[in-house]
């Protein structure tokens, strides 16, 4: 069963259908461009596609300009569905626990690779929030330098724009490939990890807004700024978390008289009805905002911890339905109960069993990935999945809020 599931392999004439239909039907609706795709034919086979990661279309945009099959580095939990697992596995994914090292991926990749056929792999290991590239996972030059293959780079250009992660609507604009070879295969060889990373953190700086600055483009919605919430959860204004509410292209505080328009252009700018004193330029710049917001608010939780008695102190709570797993076995759903996030540790009490607790110790939480409603990580080799009930709650801020205390204690 194992073998059966860890087969990597697709087909010619499957790739070549799901371009005549899923990839037209793509290339019509987001009227789909491509700059410099010349050099995926003039760039001899086997090699490396690095495209950053800004909706969930990138696959089938970058497969529809690809002359060849191409072998995609995803998730594990798109296995866990069955429908999903079935037509995936007949593009030949290749599954991948998050921020964890898996030596059977490893396998995998060099068995692509030593075929002859292209590998196409998301460094920055999930789906931007806010428009701008994440940091390049490490490792990743490692792994290129064992390969020892050309690397194509791949911007998107208005990917983020017309289908933001945290929206349910599409925004009417162009998206166009941009392809760019950032290490040849001489440039592998001779280089040091260190000197391929380096080249990585250079090419993979991209922002959507910083580039919209410069185009003519624009993306057009009358309900842009709906659900908004899931990526803005602190007011820059009055500080206060989950207080982001958004209505057709206005964002706004329901604490103080923060309001903003969203533009089609990308950028906010205050209402005239409003007192906004000062509002970010765009959402980048709001997401960097409210980090540090949150991270004063933890420091002064754990500053009180210490000067007083020692006891926990909550920052986070939310209801959750509990489900377990593990990698690509389909999750078991366990019931549901109040998840809370203290300054040392993670709780979940059940809501059927008041004594029934699950402790989390932060330190040892390890893969932690999330979705629009759902934050999911490994604790002592087991899956845990927790699906927030609350409409406005934000699993970003769950994430952030994780990492920021384990980078404090």
């Amino acid at each position: 069963m194992m073998k059966e599931v860890l087969r990597i392999q697709t087909h010619k004439w499957f790739n070549n259908l799901v371009k005549a239909t899923v990839g037209f039907y793509l290339f019509a609706k987001y009227d789909l461009h491509a700059e410099n795709k010349r050099i995926l034919k003039d760039t001899p086979k086997p090699y490396v596609l690095l495209p950053t990661h800004s909706s969930l279309f990138d696959p089938f945009f970058h497969n529809f300009y690809v002359p060849h099959p191409m072998y995609i580095v995803t998730s594990d939990s798109l296995f866990r569905n069955k429908f999903t697992s079935f037509w995936i596995r007949q593009f030949g994914c290749i599954p991948k626990s998050q921020s964890i090292p898996d030596i059977e991926t490893i396998r995998n990749i060099h068995k692509v690779i030593n075929r002859g056929d292209i590998l196409c792999m998301y460094p920055e290991g999930m789906q931007t929030w806010d428009g701008a590239s994440l940091p390049v996972i490490p490792g990743t030059a490692r792994l290129l330098k064992m390969l020892k293959v050309p690397v194509i780079r791949v911007f998107s250009h208005g990917a983020f724009s017309t289908s933001p992660r945290w929206s349910a609507n599409r925004r009417q604009g162009r998206v166009t490939l941009s392809f760019k070879e950032i290490l040849t295969k001489e440039q592998i060889t001779s280089l040091k990890i260190s000197e391929i990373q380096s080249i990585l953190d250079t090419e993979f700086n991209y922002n959507e807004w910083e580039w919209l600055k410069n185009s003519r483009r624009r993306f057009n919605n009358f309900f842009g700024a709906q659900r908004i919430y899931r990526l803005l959860y602190c007011c820059p204004q009055c500080g206060k978390l989950n207080s982001i509410r958004g209505a057709g292209n206005i964002i706004y505080c329901i604490h103080c008289s923060l309001a903003v328009r969203y533009t089609n252009k990308g950028r906010l700018v205050p209402v005239f009805f409003s007192s906004t004193k000062k509002a970010p330029a765009d959402l980048h710049e709001w997401n960097c905002t409210q980090k540090l917001l949150l991270e004063e608010k933890c420091k002064r939780k754990i500053t009180a911890i210490t000067q007083t008695t020692g006891n926990k102190s909550l920052i986070l709570r939310n209801n959750a339905v509990l489900s377990t797993g593990y990698r690509m076995d389909p999750m078991k759903k366990q019931g549901r109960g109040s998840l809370q996030l203290y300054s040392n540790i993670l709780l979940f009490a059940h809501e059927d069993d008041a004594k029934a607790i699950l402790k989390f110790e932060l330190a040892n939480i390890t893969g932690i990935s999330f979705m629009k409603r759902y934050i999911e990580f490994y604790y002592e080799k087991v899956l845990y999945r927790f699906h927030m009930l609350s409409k406005y709650s934000s699993t970003l801020e769950w994430n952030d809020a994780i990492v920021i205390i384990r980078s404090l204690v």
